[in-house]
């Protein structure tokens, strides 16, 4: 079995460049305790170490990627896509996962800055975390090497052999739509009155 983890915090970015754009705005709508939260998020989720050592990782059983283009959704689509299995090459894409969207990390503060402003925290590019899929064979070495040093991951879900992209958490269930239709439906969520 193949798991899914997330590595940083989500939505950081995008967060502090909303507080810097609309700060009056925000400075309206909540309290300087909550926008001083935010200040604090750490800018680029990991720290360049961090960063270094997970992408080091790529290859030798591990699938690490910057959860860049359409977030964490556009990422565990693409790391549906990408995989493939040593047995059958052939088999790439042939992947689907089942994800707790409550266990990925994500503050308070983003969720609700991002929504204010019709962002979908998990859409929102967030190139300083990072997603990691790997063998369950080598999760000690991602136990020893990276979850002990990262301040912020979590174990989000696993690969399927199913082509079925599934969110499963305290919201419901819903699918992962494929990155053309999520990037056509986050410009009809932007251009809505």
């Amino acid at each position: 079995m193949r798991k899914i983890a997330v590595a940083g915090l989500l939505g950081c970015e995008k967060a502090l460049e909303l507080l810097e754009i609309h700060r009056k705005e925000l400075e309206q709508h909540f309290s300087r305790a909550f926008l001083k939260e935010v200040t604090a998020l750490p800018v680029h989720g990991l720290t360049a170490e961090e960063r270094k050592v997970l992408d080091q990782m790529t290859g030798s059983g591990f699938y690490v990627t910057a959860i860049s283009q359409g977030g964490i959704f556009g990422a565990l689509w693409r790391a549906c896509e990408e995989q493939e299995t040593e047995e059958d090459p052939d088999m790439t894409g042939s992947f689907g996962c089942e994800v707790d969207p409550d266990r990925i990390p994500l503050r308070q503060e983003v969720t609700e800055i991002c929504e204010l402003f019709r962002e979908n925290p998990y859409e929102v590019p967030s190139p300083g975390a990072r997603l990691i899929v790997w063998d369950e064979e080598q999760e000690p070495k991602l136990s020893e090497v990276v979850l002990s040093i990262l301040r912020q991951s979590a174990i989000i879900g696993k690969l399927t052999f199913s082509k079925k992209r599934i969110l499963s958490g305290s919201g419901g269930i819903r699918y992962l739509t494929p990155p053309a239709r999520q990037n056509k439906d986050i410009a009809n969520r932007k251009n809505e009155v």
